[in-house]
């Protein structure tokens, strides 16, 4: 027990006092680029959202990830009971009573950290968010010592085949026959969409 609470005072006094500046911002423009055909896409984002991407890390604890992972695996478990389902489906609309296979390629739990630990305050579908995170964690620069150990330790190149691998799982569960050759991540109407082959 005292080595996690050792661990816990550690990221709140990171959190507090570590200053650092570790964001490559043209490391991150070059991330960005090397990933998609639209050329300005960095410089946009960059321009339009000067805060989307943080200068400097969040130190998270042990125990507020297991915290985390503990909800997401609660809420999981709670849908996929009858019980939860029949509720949901008593005001759903006549198509969400098919199932079609997919559970759902990637969900997306947003927490904010606090002094009583993670709070759960939205899950969505949505994984433009974790792409934008790789983008971010490629693009850091090791400043201290505990930016160095966390850099090692992402598994940045573990990402994007596992994104994959659920893309193509979700896509079998439902078309086993006819294999997966494009994905078409949808923007706004006017801007059309943008696919990855």
């Amino acid at each position: 027990m005292q080595r996690n609470e050792a661990h816990e005072r550690r990221d709140r006094v990171l959190n507090r006092e570590c200053f650092c500046i570790t964001l490559d911002s043209d490391g991150l423009r070059a991330a960005i680029r090397a990933e998609t055909p639209d050329e300005d896409l960095a410089s946009r984002l960059i321009t339009t959202h000067p805060h989307l991407f943080a200068r400097s890390p969040v130190f998270l604890a042990r125990g507020d990830l297991e915290a985390m992972l503990d909800v997401a695996g609660a809420i999981e478990s709670a849908a996929a009971t009858p019980a939860y389902q029949a509720a949901v489906l008593a005001w759903a609309p006549e198509i969400a009573h098919r199932d079609f296979g997919p559970r759902g390629a990637f969900m997306g739990y947003d927490f904010h950290l606090g002094a009583g630990g993670p709070k759960l305050i939205e899950v969505n579908t949505n994984a433009g968010g974790a792409f934008l995170n790789v983008f971010l964690a490629r693009a850091q620069m090791a400043c201290c010592e505990e930016a160095r150990v966390a850099k090692r330790s992402a598994q940045l190149d573990e990402f994007e085949p596992a994104v994959w691998r659920m893309f193509i799982g979700e896509w079998e569960s439902q078309r086993p026959a006819t294999p997966l050759q494009t994905v078409c991540h949808r923007r706004r109407p006017s801007r059309g969409p943008v696919p990855f082959s």
